[in-house]
């Protein structure tokens, strides 16, 4: 493409460039602020779902210790009095149990508190774990009979009752949130707090995904190390839309005063490239700069002896511009010794070897006072005619254009 081209492209191509300096700032605002409140959500979901997982190990090593104890030789029968002393004990010595008991063909016929006359029936379990225990996760005792509680049942009858709030007593934002505890293999339940759709659950269960978006809840799930079952949270998406507009708060501004100053880098750079000394530099570069030559006439004859080389400007844009008005801005610019070398290259091209032999005609360049520093005019001249055979004469001339290339 060739400069002329390429400088049409640039009034359009410059106001694309400050469209995005507005637009792109405000955009990677949003942008940032979405993921910078995703993440933090998200965070929080994890949080969320390693605290359940934790305090449900916890209730675990405690189940597995109190069952120890009640196992151990020598052996009670469980609704003994020795064995209703040892449920007792295990109730005091751990905290997250809240009873014990012992349960039969689904009936229960004595807790750490005493045997249970008649015996109570509790009704099926609702899972069992791959270990074999039984999950209640709504049990009801006959001495509390509004308070639901999870019961977990090992292969021996052993029973253990836990109170829900306990594994669950975390702080949350709102009742649209929700954590809760699952047992793996069965797909099943064992608690939860706040609305809670298992079938969120889906993507975990199906391909083990932990964090994942669903149905505009944010999911987080975190498996135990220790057990068969895993804590997780779930999350309203519109908390993380409440949160762009906190991140939005700081980043906007940020993001304004980036375009603002990618808008001032634009406005130096459409200066810089409309500057007389980047338009000279241009002209230098794309042939602008043209010979004309006036004939200079013996009077006594009237017969040419030569011509004067007059340098004109033949802008991109169509306009002639006189040397007395470029001439001055390209020595202020120190460009003025350019204009020459490109003066002496057109002359070299115009007259070619036409010169040689021809005592008789000459051609005069008008030179600036810089051209005449140290050898610079020898070597130009060497430089421009070597092996043209040319005569060349240099004439340094008067005050009419002071320092003028080419000529007036």
């Amino acid at each position: 493409m060739s400069a002329r081209g390429w400088r049409g492209l640039l009034v359009p191509g410059l106001f694309v460039l400050a469209f995005l300096a507005v637009i792109a700032p405000i955009v990677a605002a949003l942008l940032i602020a979405h993921h910078q409140s995703f993440a933090a959500e998200r965070q929080r979901a994890q949080s969320l779902a390693t605290d359940v997982v934790g305090r449900a190990d916890v209730a675990r090593w405690q189940m597995t210790s109190a069952l120890r104890e009640l196992e151990a030789l020598p052996a009670h029968e469980p609704c003994s009095n020795d064995g209703i002393r040892r449920m007792a004990s295990t109730v005091l010595e751990y905290e997250q149990l809240q009873g014990a008991g012992y349960i039969k063909d689904d009936y229960l016929l004595c807790t750490a508190g005493g045997p249970v006359t008649p015996p109570f029936p509790m009704g099926k379990v609702q899972f069992r774990t791959i270990l074999g225990y039984g999950a209640r996760p709504v049990a009801k005792l006959p001495f509390a009979p509004d308070v639901g509680l999870i019961s977990i049942s090992a292969p021996s009858g052993y029973t253990f009752f836990l109170h829900p709030k306990l594994t669950l007593d975390l702080q949350l934002a709102n009742e649209r949130e929700a954590i809760g505890i699952i047992a793996i293999s069965p797909h099943a339940l064992y608690n939860q707090r706040g609305p809670v759709d298992v079938q969120l659950l889906g993507p975990f269960f199906k391909s083990g995904q932990t964090t994942f978006v669903i149905r505009d809840r944010l999911v987080s799930v975190q498996r135990s190390k220790s057990g068969d079952y895993a804590g997780f949270a779930m999350l309203p998406m519109d908390e993380v839309d409440a949160g762009i507009g906190r991140y939005l708060l700081f980043l906007l501004p940020i993001g304004l005063t980036c375009g603002a100053i990618l808008i001032l880098l634009l406005r130096i750079f459409v200066r810089s490239e409309n500057s007389f000394v980047t338009i000279a530099k241009r002209a230098l570069k794309s042939n602008e700069f043209y010979l004309r030559y006036q004939p200079v006439v013996e009077l006594a004859t009237g017969r040419w002896v030569g011509a004067e080389a007059l340098v004109r400007w033949h802008h991109a844009a169509g306009e002639e511009l006189r040397p007395d008005i470029f001439i001055p801005y390209l020595e202020e610019a120190g460009l003025i010794t350019s204009l020459t070398d490109r003066v002496f290259e057109l002359l070299a091209a115009d007259v070619g070897g036409n010169l040689a032999g021809r005592n008789d005609f000459y051609v005069t360049v008008n030179l600036a006072s810089e051209d005449l520093r140290g050898d610079r005019l020898a070597r130009l001249l060497c430089t421009s005619f070597r092996d043209r055979g040319d005569r060349t004469r240099t004439d340094r001339r008067g005050r009419r254009a002071p320092g003028a290339a080419g000529g007036a």
